[in-house]
């Protein structure tokens, strides 16, 4: 995968809202090949030759976001100075007939999040057959597949480690978002605790001691044509008061974060997998899952009406 500040200058500059020469020259990705003539601009609208699906969204945004060098520092923010204009065109001058400069803050964050999003509309080539692939049951079990839609936006690896401070599971080979197994049962153990339906069936989920018979695998969304992304916004309100540094006060400046959520109305493929002489355990687990996707969601922020499901 190739690219680097070059593509991204060119692009730019090809806009309305330019970059001056010095926020061009302040952009840096160092150690990354550079696209030619029109950039990844061309290529994330589909109009380099091919298509966008040579593009892996998990390098993009894990890999090999772009950067900007502001005084010195690396940062995904930064702030410059510009040529102020008129409305025809012409520079702005004050009363000494001298130039006039704006300030200009320019979040590259932010646009790289929405060129993931843009790329999220196509799904990998033979997508049909590697999700039949990834659900197929091996011999002795029986798989139990069903189709859930997402009635909110989604959010799933949202506390990931990466260099936004904010993440999402992105499936590293294919480049889509999918949900881990590991979080579909998580969240299903804690539905039923919480709602009393016989807990930690162990039966369903295992002990110490014991396997479960279950096995839960990772959700894939059903081949698709629109945005699979988003980018969304999450405000926290108490800084300070997360970085241990004052009290939670209302006198504390929210400050607006970027991150990536799963569309609303994306559907998902779910599979869970038993042995043959546990098709009753399994049936059982189906019911309740479905039943949690509904009730109490699943990902982060499930009490900010994120993560919720219907029957597709």
């Amino acid at each position: 995968m190739k690219m680097g500040g070059k593509m991204i200058i060119n692009a730019r500059l090809a806009t309305t809202d330019r970059w001056d020469v010095k926020e061009a020259d302040n952009l840096m990705v160092p150690g990354i090949e550079t696209f030619e003539k029109d950039g990844i601009r061309s290529v994330i609208n589909g109009t380099e030759k091919g298509n966008t699906q040579s593009l892996n969204i998990s390098l993009l945004l894990n890999k090999y976001p772009w950067w900007c060098k502001d005084s010195g520092r690396l940062g995904l923010e930064a702030n410059f100075t510009r040529p102020a204009q008129n409305r025809d065109g012409t520079p702005k001058l004050n009363k000494k007939n001298q130039q006039i400069y704006d300030k200009k803050n320019h979040h590259y964050d932010v646009e790289l999040f929405d060129a993931i999003a843009h790329l999220s509309r196509n799904p990998p080539e033979h997508y049909s057959q590697i999700l039949a692939r990834h659900t197929m049951a091996s011999d002795g079990e029986t798989a139990n597949t069903f189709d859930m839609r997402t009635i909110t936006r989604l959010l799933v690896g949202l506390s990931a480690l990466t260099v936004f401070e904010t993440g999402i599971t992105i499936h590293p080979w294919y480049g889509f978002p999918y949900i881990p197994g590991s979080s579909i049962k998580g969240a299903l153990l804690h539905y039923c605790n919480d709602f009393e339906l016989g807990g930690g069936d162990p039966d369903i989920f295992g002990t110490q001691k014991k396997q479960g018979e279950v096995i839960f695998c990772d959700s894939w969304p059903v081949p698709w044509s629109n945005l699979l992304l988003t980018r969304d916004i999450m405000i926290p309100h108490y800084s300070k008061y997360y970085r241990k540094e004052a009290l939670p006060a209302d006198n504390d400046n929210p400050n607006p974060i970027s991150i990536l959520a799963v569309n609303k109305g994306v559907t998902f493929h779910f599979c869970l997998r038993a042995k043959n002489s546990s098709l009753a355990v399994l049936n059982k687990a189906v019911s309740l899952l479905k039943d949690s996707l509904k009730t109490v969601g699943v990902g982060a922020k499930t009490g900010s009406s994120y993560g919720y499901f219907e029957e597709a």
